[in-house]
């Protein structure tokens, strides 16, 4: 009788997931734009009348299958059957490897995390200034993005944000800055330099690594947390003397008494480098 009521129960709560995820899964409504393209969207709150830009089936798992929901270049609305389109969600574009461009509206505030993840296709995107909020991993394994103007509203760069953007030449990174998350631009690989703005007052761990063609790192003048003392191609901790993010064209100054952890991981473009006697800790995967 135990046995019964136990596999009974499991049974019970097996077709509750099922039926869970499937209620997960379902877009509210769907609208064509005014290309004729069909977008899937999700109410955020009947009284507000706001809604947000979601996938045909929402992805639960992290997958290599490619999906089709988004196609070519889209144009999300400003508004949808009645609603303003306020949310670009959580893995809204995820793996659409046929996406080449996407122009978002005005009306949105925030991008959800991953919601352009796997884009390996995407060439160009519009972020305007109405955008205050970035998820993780938003643009990660955007490939082919060869660059992207991130707007002055931002304040917060969260980790993995833009990993594996391979064909990234430049990015300029704007004053209002002030964190840049772990793993934020991580094999980066077409980068070869960037400017730290005197607002950034956290970087996070390995938030550079595996740029292997950076070779030359600025810290703006009047950064109460960072320098680049001497061009020295690096970003140092002034405080605690202790360098955090190095590069290729690292000359490393005799004020750094520590190199920091994965402070130059992934740096397969260094082919040397000079330890000053003022360094008396290297820490753990400095050179991973």
């Amino acid at each position: 009788m135990k046995n019964y009521y136990h596999n009974s129960a499991k049974a019970l709560m097996f077709l509750l997931c099922l039926s869970y995820f499937s209620f997960a899964n379902a877009y509210d409504f769907s609208e064509a734009n005014k290309d004729g393209k069909t977008i899937y969207y999700n109410v955020i709150s009947e009284t507000d009348k706001t809604c947000e830009v979601t996938a045909k089936e929402i992805r639960n798992i992290i997958s290599s299958t490619p999906y089709d929901d988004y196609v070519g270049d889209i144009n999300f609305p400003s508004t949808a059957n009645g609603y303003q389109v306020i949310r670009i969600g959580n893995r809204a574009c995820y793996n659409c490897k046929s996406m080449t461009s996407v122009n978002i509206p005005n009306s949105v505030t925030s991008i959800e995390y991953d919601a352009f993840r796997g884009c390996s296709g995407l060439l160009s995107v519009n972020i305007p200034n109405s955008v205050t909020t970035l998820g993780r991993a938003v643009f990660n394994d955007c490939e082919k993005l060869p660059s992207i103007t991130i707007p002055q509203s931002i304040t917060t760069i969260p980790g993995f944000t833009f990993s594996g953007c391979k064909a990234f030449t430049s990015i300029t990174i704007p004053n209002t800055v002030t964190t840049i998350g772990d793993y934020a631009f991580q094999v980066c690989e077409g980068l070869t330099s960037v400017t730290i703005p005197s607002s950034v007052t956290r970087i996070d761990n390995s938030a550079f690594s595996s740029c292997r063609n950076l070779e030359e790192i600025i810290v703006e003048e009047g950064n109460p947390t960072y320098n680049s003392a001497n061009n020295c191609n690096a970003i140092i901790n002034t405080k605690s003397k202790t360098l955090i993010v190095g590069c290729k064209g690292t000359v490393i100054p005799n004020t750094v008494t520590t190199i920091g952890g994965y402070a130059f991981r992934g740096c397969s473009g260094l082919t040397s480098i000079t330890i000053p006697n003022s360094v008396t800790t290297i820490e753990w995967y400095a050179f991973g």
